[in-house]
């Protein structure tokens, strides 16, 4: 697997682990989400084939995707949820938002191709404003938007492609196009949702903007709570360097490649030059948490749960790197106090209470290094 399609992963699955353990949101992260309409389903498919069975020989495909790539033992990710475009569920929700469009008077009409009536929607919406209901990160986007939203909103845009595989048109002519299909999908596989959308820089500017425009014209709103829009990773010694496979040999390995990918994390730059050295730091703090983890191995006792403001607050905004190097300061400290305690005869007086940060410590780190810090004490 491509380290950027890792990052891209792990980033969201720390997103995903920290609200699904310190919020009360119920949230679901497809950790395999496979597009197959368009160019990639048109190089598959046979011709001779029929409907039945060219989706079998999709699936198929899809399957030994899984099986290959095998992401969430590589990455210690905690959702194994598959996603497609030519679900039942998509198919079915693709055609209905079509239909809810033609029905609204928002979908115009050309020989056979089929528009999107931005200028419309323009007219009926203030789109500008539309954006308050949405968090953007970094904030930056949000002035990218706007200026799309001021400056090329005069035309319809097609929805309609010459693609043989894709969703048919329900009322004729060409096939629903592949990106229509990836912007209307969600809600018919998990309903209406604060979706939180992630996407590259260059996919940003299409794929976001023509989610918005669709579902302010079917419910009046942008259909999404945030936008993160992640990092361009380019690797200074080269890609073949990262090759995911050889470094994940484990779950503590894919740990160390997590706190590699998390610290490299930034809100502030579009491409971050990924630098082994970043890896070694993370090998080095693995072990680190691994040693506190069997110095308390005697040790019974559970985390409260409880976090502090700042950890929140930072985490849903991101800020995950800020994070990570707060609390690998925490666990350094932690483990001189340990040294400090032993040196002055005090290491039993002061076990416990030492005990009770090593489990703070290691709750607030479970969404970024799930593998070191999910073992019970007595498993090591």
């Amino acid at each position: 697997m491509h380290i950027g399609h890792a990052f891209y992963h792990v980033v969201l699955d720390v997103y995903y682990r920290f609200l699904s353990k310190f919020t009360d949101n119920s949230v679901i992260f497809p950790a395999y989400s496979l597009n197959f309409y368009g160019k990639k389903g048109d190089f598959l498919i046979d011709a001779s084939l029929g409907e039945t069975e060219t989706k079998e020989k999709i699936d198929s495909h899809a399957k030994n995707y899984i099986a290959r790539n095998r992401l969430r033992d590589e990455l210690n990710l905690g959702s194994s949820d598959l996603l497609t475009d030519n679900s039942p569920q998509s198919i079915d929700s693709a055609t209905r938002t079509f239909i809810g469009l033609k029905e609204r008077g928002f979908l115009v009409q050309e020989t056979g191709k089929w528009f999107l009536d931005v200028p419309k929607i323009a007219r009926e919406y203030n789109l500008v404003s539309a954006l308050d209901s949405v968090s953007f990160y970094p904030e930056r986007t949000r002035s990218e938007l706007e200026r799309l939203l001021l400056n090329q909103v005069n035309n319809p845009v097609e929805i309609t492609r010459d693609t043989a595989y894709s969703v048919k048109n329900p009322i004729g002519g060409k096939n629903l196009g592949p990106l229509f299909v990836l912007a209307t999908l969600w809600e018919g596989n998990y309903g209406d949702a604060d979706y939180t959308f992630a996407t590259s820089e260059s996919a940003f500017t299409k794929y976001v903007l023509f989610r918005m425009l669709i579902r302010l014209a079917i419910i009046g709103n942008p259909g999404m709570k945030e936008v993160l829009v992640y990092n361009k990773i380019e690797p200074k010694e080269g890609f073949e360097e990262w090759s995911v496979p050889k470094l994940t040999t484990n779950p503590y390995e894919a740990d160390m490649l997590r706190y590699s990918l998390i610290s490299s994390h930034s809100l502030n730059k579009q491409i971050v030059n990924l630098d082994k050295r970043v890896l070694q730091g993370g090998r080095n703090f693995v072990y680190l948490v691994g040693n506190l983890r069997k110095f308390f191995r005697d040790m019974e006792g559970v985390s409260d749960g409880e976090v502090d403001g700042d950890y929140l607050t930072e985490m849903k905004a991101f800020k995950f790197n800020k994070v990570l190097s707060r609390l690998e300061g925490e666990a350094r400290l932690l483990s001189r106090k340990i040294n400090s305690s032993r040196d002055n005869g005090e290491l039993n007086k002061a076990k416990q209470n030492l005990f009770l940060e090593y489990l703070e410590l290691a709750n607030k780190l479970s969404p970024m290094l799930p593998a070191i810090t999910s073992q019970r004490l007595g498993e090591i």
